[in-house]
């Protein structure tokens, strides 16, 4: 019997999100990207968030899952795993995903040191999808910010989920149903559904424009 994300233990729940982010790396590399995963160095006991250290006067920034280099880009990856989507009641229970605003802030200040892209990439169970995009793009789209610490210490993020371009499916991506699991899949290809269709984890220049 496969368990859903949310019935997993706080530690089964950091190894189900590595699995998804290990199978995330491996399809980078099959793009011919050279990946470096964050989450590698998180401690010996793998007890604190992978950062970036900071020079004196300045805060240590928490770095996202991956990094990806090819003819000589850098990109960053932040893959956050779902058990589904949260639905906004004041919005007539509109689907939305969302992230910790702290970690936002910290990611876009990555962005700003390493002139690298980062992307944001939901991978939902319930909703079989896989959805991202660009810091550059998701900012001119936030749906809410929710102030309050029951969710994430510090507030968090929200955007429509509808409204982020859809990359695929978990079974694309080599990820079966439910988290009980590791186990090897075949990679299937994996689009990113723009205005103008283009591979996933190609890592264009962000050209989307946000539908009304």
């Amino acid at each position: 019997m496969r368990l859903r994300y949310d019935q997993l233990s706080f530690e089964q729940k950091l190894a189900a999100g590595r699995v998804v982010e290990e199978h995330v790396a491996a399809y980078m590399r099959k793009r011919g990207w050279w990946v470096v995963p964050s989450y590698e160095f998180s401690g010996k006991e793998n007890d604190h968030a992978p950062k970036m250290v900071a020079p004196p006067g300045w805060r240590d920034l928490v770095l996202p899952d991956l990094q990806g280099f090819k003819d000589r880009r850098l990109v960053w990856l932040e893959v956050k795993s779902k058990t589904c989507c949260t639905l906004h009641h004041i919005s007539n229970d509109l689907p939305v995903t969302g992230i910790a605003k702290r970690l936002y802030l910290h990611y876009q200040q990555v962005e700003i040191e390493t002139g690298g892209t980062v992307y944001l990439l939901f991978v939902h169970e319930k909703e079989n999808e896989i959805r991202g995009d660009a810091l550059t793009c998701l900012r001119t789209y936030e749906h809410h910010d929710w102030p309050d610490d029951d969710m994430d210490r510090g507030g968090t993020i929200f955007w429509e989920f509808s409204r982020i371009p859809l990359w695929g499916s978990r079974e694309e991506l080599g990820l079966p149903v439910g988290f009980s699991m590791p186990r090897a899949h075949r990679m299937a290809p994996l689009v990113a559904m723009r205005e103008t269709p283009q591979q996933a984890f190609d890592f264009g220049p962000p050209k989307r424009r946000v539908p009304a």
